[in-house]
Parts: C-alpha cells; sequence; structure tokens
C-alpha cells in the first residue's frame, strides 16, 4: 500500500468519524432540548404547548388510551380537564388556553390511590402528549 493511499484511507476514516459524532451530537441536543420543555410542578408536570386546545385534548385522550387509562368525564372550553383511571391511578390532565388560542399550558397530575402524586408519571405521560403530532 502506498502512503498516498494510506492517507486516503485515514481521511476517509476520519470523515466517517465526524459524521457519526456530528450526528450524536445533533441527536443529544434535540433530546436535550425537548426534555427541557416539561418542568416539574408541587404535584405533577408542566408545560407549554404550540398547540390549541382541541388538538392537546385529542392527543391527551389518545395518549391515555393507549397507556390502558379509561377516560372519564372532563370539562370542555377554553380550559379543559381530560381525566383517566387505571386501577387506584387517576391521571388528569389540565389544559389551560393561551395566545389567543394559539397555544396551551399543560398540567398533568397522576395520583395511585391517597398516595403522594406521581411526578415521574405525570412527566411521561406529558412527554407523550406532546410528542404526537
Amino acid at each position: 500500500m502506498t502512503m498516498r493511499m494510506k492517507s486516503l484511507g485515514l481521511r476517509a476514516a476520519l470523515m466517517v468519524a465526524l459524521a457519526f459524532s456530528t450526528t450524536g451530537c445533533l441527536a443529544a441536543a434535540a433530546a436535550a432540548g425537548a426534555g427541557a420543555a416539561i418542568g416539574y410542578s408541587e404535584r405533577g408536570a408542566k408545560s407549554d404547548v404550540g398547540a390549541p386546545v382541541a388538538t392537546v385534548v385529542a392527543n391527551s385522550r389518545a395518549v391515555l388510551r393507549v397507556m390502558g387509562f379509561t377516560l372519564g368525564s372532563g370539562s370542555e372550553g377554553n380550559n379543559t380537564t381530560v381525566v383517566g383511571t387505571r386501577g387506584d391511578m387517576r391521571v388528569t390532565v389540565d389544559i389551560e388556553s393561551e395566545d389567543n388560542g394559539a397555544s396551551s399550558e399543560v398540567y398533568v397530575f397522576a395520583r395511585e390511590g391517597n398516595l403522594d402524586w406521581d411526578r415521574d408519571l405525570s412527566r411521561d405521560i406529558l412527554g407523550r402528549i406532546m410528542a404526537r403530532r
């Protein structure tokens, strides 16, 4: 193998390594950005969602159904509540209209029986709601 062939091989290997490392960094940055949008509240999780109330309600119902929750009654309008139950677990999704209806502030509360609030489950559910497009 000539010196020139070795040099070309080394360059190709470096380019491939750079491409993979850049892709990994971009994916990690995107995941970090998405996760940073969800915050904990005293009893659950909350976030601003760039979608109108009707869209967030539909996404909330779909997520709770997929997770095995039975949908209960909730209020409708600019401030809407979606309720789901599964055994002793009760999840409440409160959705408030913001920016003249262009976006929504969403609070998710999960509680099993009379135990403490499950903030991790609340965050998981809110993340799933936000991921639906």
